[in-house]
């Protein structure tokens, strides 16, 4: 899996939300969960498909990660603390696989 950084997201994801203790390599870890769960959403104002998802971090917490793809590498667009509807989906989802 590649990923894409730049000052853009990097500041938006990492340093913009100190308290959120995102990491790139946490961010990056949240795919490689194997009950991370990836849902299309919507369709951004330059025709991007964004997609949201829920897995577990290197640092054990449950993250909810917006994301595109975008040549082929997953270019995060935010990263928070997943709510307990969304942990408790990510937990009902990771029961059935």
């Amino acid at each position: 899996m590649e990923f894409q950084w730049d000052r853009g997201n990097t500041k938006h994801v990492i340093n913009d939300y100190p308290e959120r203790n995102n990491t790139i390599s946490e961010v990056e870890s949240l795919f490689s969960d194997p009950h991370f769960i990836a849902i299309p959403d919507r369709i951004d104002r330059f025709g991007e498909q964004q997609y949201h998802g829920v897995g577990i971090g290197n640092g054990g917490l449950e993250k909810y990660v917006v994301f595109v793809v975008r040549n082929n590498q997953i270019r995060p667009i935010s990263c928070r603390r997943a709510s307990q509807t969304e942990r408790q989906i990510y937990y009902d989802n990771s029961k059935q696989s």
